[in-house]
Formats: structure tokens, C-alpha cells, sequence
């Protein structure tokens, strides 16, 4: 289930690896999105993360998928939305994922990102069990509305861990 091999419809280029459709769709405040790096190769992902203009054009002020603009609040919003958005499509196969207690990445380093993969999985399953899967992943905008409404705020290096809504168990 990783983001490198998992494929994400893009207007005008087919299906990309997520990874590339997350590093493309970054809008900075002196350029972006860098939609070239869609057409980056399986193997050319980090080169793809490692352009220079992801670090030279200012701070991030937030990203544009397929002509939709998404916000940097929640922060994690558009990467779930991708992550999500790709389970879906498989969503006979990921009931398979009710089995599991917890999901764990072990690239995910705390202190240079804030997304991560099994946490995107684990909010895809929260969704799915109660009820709002099909409804949030309709839109961007409902997808972010009902993440909004959970008050779900993952954050850069958290010192303690919080159980947000959208996590708590069900009744």
C-alpha cells in the first residue's frame, strides 16, 4: 500500500504513482503547481521529491489536483484525500483491512513529514466504519467538511498522541 506503486487517475496523463501526483500538485507562493513532475517515471519519484523547486519557491500555500484547489488546513487533508481516493477504488478489497488493530509505516519520520500512510489507512477504515466513506470521498469539499467537522488535526512532531474523533471508538 505504498504511495510509490499505488496509481491515481490525473486529467491529461492517465494513472501516476500518488507520490507524484502530491510533489506536482504543491502550490508555493512563487510558483507551482509543478505539474511536469506527473510525467516523472516509477523510478524518478525521488528525484521527483528532490526538485529543487519544491524548496526554492517559498512556502507551501497549498496544492491543486486536477484543477481543484485544496487547503492546507487540515494539514494532512490532500494526501489523505489521495491515499483515500485510491483505496476506494478498491473498497471490496480493503474490507480486508477490518482484520488488522493497527497499520504502521516504517519510512514515516515524524521530524521531516507529517504524512503518513498508515495513518491515511487507518482514517480511510475510520471513515468506512462509520458510515461516511462514501460521502467524503463524493468531493474534495466533503471530504474536507467532514474532517473539519471531526476536528481532525494531525501535527509535525506531536510530543503526546491524541485520539482524535474520527479514531475514537464506536459505539
Amino acid at each position: 500500500m505504498s504511495a510509490f506503486h499505488m496509481k491515481v487517475e490525473v486529467h491529461g496523463c492517465g494513472r501516476i504513482p500518488l507520490e507524484l501526483a502530491f510533489q506536482g500538485s504543491k502550490v508555493f507562493a512563487h510558483g507551482g503547481p509543478y505539474t511536469d513532475l506527473y510525467q516523472k517515471g516509477d523510478r524518478e519519484i525521488g528525484e521527483a521529491k528532490r526538485d529543487p523547486r519544491l524548496k526554492e519557491s517559498g512556502p507551501l500555500v497549498g496544492f491543486r489536483f486536477n484543477g481543484v484547489d485544496f487547503p492546507l488546513e487540515p494539514k494532512t487533508a490532500f494526501y489523505d484525500w489521495l491515499y483515500c481516493s485510491f483505496l476506494f477504488e478498491y473498497k471490496d478489497w480493503a474490507l480486508k483491512l477490518y482484520s488488522y488493530a493497527g497499520f504502521t509505516d516504517i519510512e514515516f519520520n515524524p521530524n521531516r513529514s507529517i504524512n503518513c500512510q498508515a495513518r491515511s489507512a487507518a482514517l480511510f477504515l475510520s471513515l468506512m466504519k462509520r458510515g461516511e466513506l462514501d460521502e467524503a470521498l463524493r468531493s474534495p469539499s466533503n471530504f474536507i467538511a467532514i474532517l473539519r467537522a471531526a476536528e481532525y488535526r494531525p501535527e509535525l512532531r506531536s510530543d503526546h498522541f491524541a485520539t482524535h474523533a474520527l479514531f475514537a471508538a464506536g459505539d
